[in-house]
């Protein structure tokens, strides 16, 4: 199909010129989200190969265990809270978490 420009007027000429620009935008929109789409395939596949080790090294994401829970004392030797240490089952990373058990002890 040959479209002669000159036998249009500048109306007809400017709404072909619409009309085209909008399906150009479909098309290039339909890339993107093509190419999104691939993207996200790839990063799932990559998920699922990587191992617990890059997630450790890279990402800092541990999974740790608890391995021993202490009671918590102050300078007065009142018990007020716990302390868990805990060890990345993968890496080996030690981890404490405090927690405060008894009112008044807290952070404010």
């Amino acid at each position: 199909m040959i479209i002669s420009f000159g036998k249009l007027n500048k109306e007809e000429l400017l709404m072909f010129l619409f009309v085209f620009f909008i399906w150009m935008m479909i098309v290039l929109m339909k890339l993107i989200v093509g190419l999104i789409l691939l993207i996200q395939k790839l990063l799932i596949k990559l998920l699922k190969i990587m191992k617990q080790n890059i997630w450790c090294k890279f990402f800092r994401l541990h999974k740790y265990e608890i391995i021993k829970e202490e009671s918590y004392v102050d300078v007065k030797g009142n018990v007020i809270g716990k302390v868990f240490i805990s060890r990345c089952t993968n890496c080996g990373k030690l981890n404490k978490q405090i927690v405060l058990t008894e009112e008044g002890h807290g952070r404010y």
